[in-house]
């Protein structure tokens, strides 16, 4: 749009789930204006807003592990102007192509372009003469669009679904006609069965439902466009097949998100002296790379009280330190951190003693009183959801830019939390069972069948882990206990696990952030304080030994539509999808505390005192 077509404000940390590629409706002009819905443009646009300031920029992010991961120089808080009316930044805004472009009036119900509406200058509104004699009727944007798997979208194909469907040649020419007038209305009836096109133009009374444009096979016949409307128009070549799917449907986008924690030692002074030359000490070797270090410290060392030898030791230290990241130890680090004790500005965690009752199963309570978050986005899907942030599942990933950008779209939010690292010793008891291992590769088949499907049996396939059942389970059944105890909703409470045998990990970390600089407000970590932490686990697992859904529940009927989980509904231990890193798949109520059925596995928590085991 262009820069006079204003539509509205969008919140910063909104942004990165309506990226490029994502459609987002609007209300034009002030209140009362016409709808208008629009695809958000691509990261060039973004680059074109954020040129001026160049990387002193403000709304520039760095997170360096991220970077290194990503291959990225930076990343950039979305460009909407947060200055609070003081114009410092009055080129800020998000930018975006009318979508869809096919427009309806509510009233006579008349389809076509939004250039042969009303309009005026300046107005990305639209609206239709004969119906607006007493008052204005503004159009609406047409319901329906097509995309397919690999990310694409474009309009639905009105004349064609006429065409095809009414079995009739259409005597108006079709869209490309100016005689073509089409009307979609309802002829009765409740559903989609009950919507009917048809052409109103002279000599043409073509008329076809729409019963079946939702199905799988609905567009048969009709290929892809390839068209990518946020990125210029451009189309590419593309044999999948198109969906018809609703303009504001779930499924339409689903952003492809990463993270990490912001822990020392990249959360220091040090590290911003370092800022505006990092890329050029990662990037440099000998003996450069000694001269820039040498250079540094004689700027910077006596602002730390430090010799400038002992400032060039710490800062070559952290570069070797950061060419070594990898996103295989991303989150290994991050739990090194959690398991001890820091104080930065943007990371600090306490230590808990942990109580009697939960000694032997839980090894480490730390309450995170600051925690830093970075979210990149770096692609997204369509129609299905993504199996993982490296797997696109079925189809493939969209793209967020036309050629390669140095940079991702990325927000920073603080909050606080609560990590828990259960004890190895009774994790390495628990799995000694057989039963244990022989429900875990349920879900392990099932997962591979997935995996085989996805990717014709190329590719290497990380296993499902029993502790990884457990770890996650306990993890939604703690976030489900927390909103309860401490007043967040559940849809503002995330999780991070961390599990792996090389190297060893099983905990995990609930959390609450928001993007305002102060972060929250301490309600969440004080629930990790010795007996409040006790008391919302133990209340955790008794919530698990019975499901409203149960026994269809415990024995997995109830999970048949989502093969990767076992002992698992929406009325246990499912969560808002904001919640969960891993899409409410790899949960099983009974590692927590047995199947309670055939009594094939233990649960973890059987011997807890004061729970019965179902």
């Amino acid at each position: 749009m262009s820069r006079n077509n204003h539509l509205g404000k969008v919140r910063r940390a909104q942004v990165l789930g309506y990226g490029p590629g994502a459609i987002i409706d609007f209300r034009a002009g002030a209140e009362g204006g016409g709808p208008v819905s629009v695809i958000a443009s691509s990261l060039e646009s973004w680059e074109q807003t954020a040129r001026t300031f160049g990387m002193n920029d403000p709304h520039v992010v760095r997170e360096v592990r991220l970077e290194k991961v990503l291959g990225k120089t930076h990343f950039r808080l979305p460009p909407v102007d947060d200055s609070d009316g003081d114009g410092a930044f009055p080129d800020r805004f998000l930018r975006g192509y009318r979508f869809p472009t096919w427009l309806q009036c509510p009233s006579c119900k008349e389809l076509k372009y939004a250039g042969r509406w009303q309009s005026a200058q300046g107005d990305p509104s639209r609206w239709c003469a004969p119906c607006s004699r007493e008052r204005r009727t503004f159009v609406v944007p047409s319901r329906f669009v097509t995309a397919c798997e690999n990310g694409h979208i474009d309009e639905f194909p009105w004349t064609w679904w006429l065409a095809t469907r009414s079995g009739t040649e259409l005597a108006c020419g079709g869209e490309g006609e100016r005689r073509c007038r089409l009307r979609l209305e309802s002829s009765g009836g409740s559903g989609i069965e009950g919507l009917r096109v048809s052409c109103r133009a002279d000599d043409c009374n073509a008329s076809a439902s729409m019963a079946g444009a939702f199905s799988e096979g609905g567009l048969d016949g009709l290929r892809c466009s390839g068209r990518r409307p946020w990125l210029d128009g451009e189309r590419v070549a593309c044999d999948a097949r198109p969906r018809t799917l609703q303009r504001g449907a779930s499924n339409l986008y689903f952003p492809v998100t990463y993270s990490t924690l912001s822990i020392p030692p990249w959360t220091d002074r040090v590290q911003d002296d370092l800022r505006a030359i990092w890329q050029m000490l990662q990037a440099a070797q000998e003996p450069i790379l000694t001269q820039l270090i040498d250079s540094a410290a004689a700027t910077n060392a006596s602002l730390h009280a430090m010799s400038e030898a002992e400032y060039a030791r710490v800062v070559r230290e952290r570069v070797m330190l950061a060419r070594d990241v990898t996103a295989e130890n991303l989150r290994f680090e991050e739990y090194v951190r959690l398991e001890g004790e820091d104080a930065t500005p943007d990371f600090q965690v306490a230590q808990e003693t942990v109580s009697p009752a939960l000694s032997g199963l839980v090894a480490r309570i730390g309450r995170v009183e600051r925690l830093r978050e970075v979210r990149a986005l770096t692609a997204f899907k369509r129609i299905y959801q993504p199996a993982g942030q490296d797997d696109p599942g079925r189809g493939e990933f969209g793209d967020l830019s036309i050629g390669t950008v140095p940079w991702l779209p990325a927000v920073e939010v603080r909050g606080e939390g609560i990590f828990v690292a259960l004890d190895i010793d009774a994790v390495d008891a628990w799995l000694a069972d057989d039963g244990v291992a022989a429900r875990a590769v349920r879900v392990d088949a099932a997962h591979a069948a997935e995996f085989e499907q996805r990717h014709d049996g190329e590719g290497v396939r990380e296993p499902v882990l029993p502790e990884f059942l457990l770890i996650h389970s306990l993890a939604h059944a703690v976030i489900k206990r927390l909103s309860f105890e401490c007043g967040y909703d559940v849809a503002s409470l995330r999780e991070r696990i961390y599990v792996s045998r090389q190297p060893r990990m099983a905990g995990f970390l609930i959390y609450t952030s928001t993007s305002d600089a102060d972060g929250t407000l301490g309600g969440l970590e004080r629930q990790g304080r010795g007996e409040r932490f006790e008391a919302t686990v133990r209340a955790a697992i008794s919530d698990a030994v019975w499901c409203s859904s149960d026994p269809l529940c415990r024995s997995g009927v109830t999970s048949l539509s989502e093969s990767l989980n076992l002992a698992a509904c929406h009325s246990c231990l499912l969560l808002p999808e904001t919640c969960c890193e891993h899409g409410n798949r790899f949960l099983d109520r009974a590692a927590l505390i047995g199947d309670g059925i055939e009594d094939e596995a233990p649960g973890f928590f059987d011997g807890l005192e004061g729970v019965t085991r179902g």
